[in-house]
């Protein structure tokens, strides 16, 4: 076997004859030689170009988030001023005219002078004038389309046939037709006005005196003094209260809904019937300072009598005097203090009424003035008993008149000598 050293050997032989084979004769060998290593070159530095150490950087804030954007709300639109109907032929314009209010109706029911029409039968002074701020006038074209007469167009204007119709079971309409240029329009005009509310106008309520009246007794006798309760043209005007219609009491408004016809003074004519809210009535609460209660002598007779019957037992007396209040109250003296007009005394009536049976109504007499103090079906109850030496303290508390309750007025009366 061939050892490892004669294989290379062998090697190296094979390898020295391929060389020998690629050269010519007269070639020299070629001889391999290392590459030289070139020797680095000392870099020198001028004095002064040291490198420095850099600087430490500063950090730099970090850049603060942005805010989103507030999103701002679109601007509407504003819409566009409708284009005016190009404008129509002379006598267009006088054949198709129609009128409409162009105001509110508490606005023409204000200004519009209504009584030369309908009291003083003077419709010739109801001219262009009388309506132009009140109106607008148009013409409708075959195609739908609209033109309003405008400030000049109203300088050409006339109007003729102005009549009112209408009714208390009706309701009212102004009619008339407008001319242009001497072209009468072939449309009547035909406009609504409640003559009602016309005249529910001229009346207003006398709070001055409404404030000074109790509700129900007004209600009861209102016939009596309700033109006292209101403000009016009495030079103009008569108010005459229907009675025969009914009049309603609102207790929670304070206030008397009535039907009140109105007349024309110098020709008595009728001009409407209109349901009228008389409002601002004294409250009940007012009997808290208004109302006193005193004593009497067939009171302090009646609670002598009863002392001496349950003068052994007081428990027993404080729950007769508690149970029998409906009874000996009307002993007592029972008034309404009305300031500058005087302390008047009220009084019990027992009042048989139709579906409500019998009931009892504490109320002032007198003069008409002083009918408003009417309460219907008081009720009383005791709340305390107690004495004062010989004298009776009883404490009662007004709680309720008719349908109103919840009133709470509290009043103490003294029953002298009682003991005695």
């Amino acid at each position: 076997m061939m050892t490892m050293y004669m294989k290379q050997l062998f090697t190296m032989g094979l390898a020295l004859a391929v060389l020998f084979s690629s050269c010519g004769k007269n070639d020299p060998i070629p001889t391999p030689h290392p590459p030289k290593p070139t020797p680095e070159q000392p870099q020198t530095k001028k004095p002064g170009e040291e490198k420095k150490p850099e600087d430490p950087k500063t950090p730099q804030k970090p850049e603060e988030p942005k805010k989103p954007d507030t999103p701002q709300p679109k601007k509407p639109k504003q819409p566009e001023a409708p284009k005016q109907t190009p404008r129509p032929q002379d006598v267009d314009m006088g054949l198709r005219s129609i009128a409409k209010w162009s105001v509110s109706e508490a606005k023409y029911l204000k200004d519009f002078n209504f009584e030369a029409l309908y009291v003083d039968n003077k419709a010739e002074e109801l001219n262009i004038q009388a309506f132009k701020d009140l109106i607008s006038i148009e013409v409708v074209g075959f195609d739908g389309s609209t033109y309003t007469f405008t400030e000049e167009d109203l300088k050409h204007v006339t109007i003729q046939d102005v009549k009112f119709t209408g009714s208390d079971f009706t309701s009212g309409r102004i009619t008339f037709r407008t001319v242009y240029k001497g072209v009468r329009s072939q449309i009547e005009t035909s406009l609504p006005f409640d003559h009602k509310a016309f005249y529910r106008n001229k009346i207003s309520t006398n709070l001055a005196k409404t404030g000074k009246r109790y509700l129900r007794g007004s209600a009861e006798y209102l016939s009596v003094f309700y033109n006292s309760l209101l403000n009016y043209d009495t030079d103009r005007y008569r108010i005459i209260l229907k009675s025969s219609l009914g009049v309603s009491v609102n207790e929670s408004s304070n206030s008397i809904t009535c039907h009140l016809s109105v007349e024309h003074i110098g020709t008595d004519k009728p001009l409407a019937t209109i349901l009228y809210e008389i409002e601002g009535f004294k409250t009940l609460s007012a009997l808290k300072s208004e109302l006193q209660i005193a004593s009497t002598h067939e009171l302090m007779t009646n609670m002598k009598d009863r002392f001496k019957r349950y003068s052994r037992n007081p428990q027993l007396f404080s729950k007769s005097v508690e149970s029998t209040v409906k009874q000996w109250i009307k002993l007592a003296d029972l008034s309404i203090d009305r300031g500058d007009s005087g302390v008047q005394t009220l009084s019990w009536e027992e009042v048989s009424a139709q579906g409500r049976g019998i009931f009892d109504v504490l109320k002032a007499g007198g003069e008409y003035y002083n009918l408003d103090a009417s309460f219907e079906s008081p009720q009383f109850i005791v709340k305390n008993v107690r004495w004062d030496d010989t004298d009776l303290l009883i404490t009662v508390e007004l709680q309720a008149i008719g349908e109103v309750a919840g009133l709470g007025i509290e009043k103490t009366i003294r029953v002298p000598k009682v003991k005695a």
